[in-house]
C-alpha cells in the first residue's frame, strides 16, 4: 500500500501528463489547420481598378469575344465556380502604353497549388504562339506583391513591337492582364498587374 506521499506524488505526475497531452494535442490541432487552411478570395470588377476606368461601353461592343476568352481562361483551372472579365482603360503614358486592358479572374471551387494555374498559363501562351506562327514568348516569374501567391509574364517582340500578358494565381484565384495594344514588356506590366489586383482581388 502507497504511503500518503507516495500517492501525492502519483496524482502530481498524473496531473503533469495531463496537462503535456493537452498542450500536445492543442499544438497538434494548430499544426493540423496551418497544414490544411488555405486563403480565401473573392473576385470582383469595379467600376476603377488600380487607377483605371471601367470602359462598359467596350464590354457590351466586345461581349461575344469577352465571353469566349472566359470560357478559355476557365479551362486553365481545376474547378472553377466563377470567372469575371473587364476592360479597364491605362491612360497614364508614365505607366505603359496608352490603351484598354483586358482582365479575367477566377475563383476555384477547391484549393489548388498556384503553379498548377502557372502551368496551363504558359501552355496557353505556348499555343498562341503556334498558332499566330509567332517566336515562343519569354516566360519570366514576376513578383505576386505583398499579396502573395506566384506571378509570371510572357513576353516577346514581333517587329519591332513589344507584347506582353501577365497572370498571377493563389491556392483559389487567379487573374490575367492582357494590353490590346503593344508596347508593353513584363516588368511594366507587372506593375500594373500589381496596382489592378489589389482592386479585384479581396481576401475574405
Amino acid at each position: 500500500m502507497k504511503d500518503p506521499a507516495t500517492k501525492k506524488r502519483s496524482r502530481r505526475l498524473v496531473a503533469i501528463v495531463a496537462a503535456v497531452l493537452v498542450l500536445v494535442l492543442a499544438g497538434a490541432g494548430f499544426a493540423a489547420f496551418a497544414l490544411t487552411r488555405t486563403d480565401t478570395h473573392s473576385i470582383s470588377t469595379p467600376a476603377t481598378a488600380g487607377g483605371m476606368k471601367r470602359e462598359a461601353d467596350k464590354e457590351t461592343a466586345l461581349k461575344a469575344q469577352l465571353d469566349a476568352a472566359e470560357t478559355q481562361f476557365k479551362s486553365q483551372g481545376k474547378d472553377v465556380s466563377y470567372v469575371k472579365s473587364a476592360i479597364y482603360n491605362q491612360t497614364d503614358a508614365k505607366r505603359g502604353p496608352a490603351g484598354s486592358l483586358v482582365f479575367l479572374g477566377g475563383k476555384e471551387k477547391t484549393a489548388q497549388k498556384p503553379d498548377a494555374f502557372i502551368k496551363e498559363f504558359v501552355k496557353f501562351i505556348d499555343e498562341i504562339g503556334k498558332q499566330a506562327g509567332a517566336d515562343k514568348f519569354k516566360i519570366a516569374n514576376v513578383s505576386a506583391g505583398d499579396a502573395g501567391g506566384k506571378a509570371v509574364c510572357a513576353s516577346q517582340t514581333q517587329q519591332g513591337q513589344k507584347i506582353a500578358i501577365c497572370a498571377w494565381a493563389t491556392e483559389d484565384s487567379m487573374g490575367e492582364v492582357i494590353p490590346t495594344v503593344p508596347g508593353w514588356d513584363a516588368k511594366t506590366l507587372t506593375k500594373v498587374m500589381l496596382d489592378l489586383r489589389a482592386d479585384v482581388e479581396k481576401s475574405e
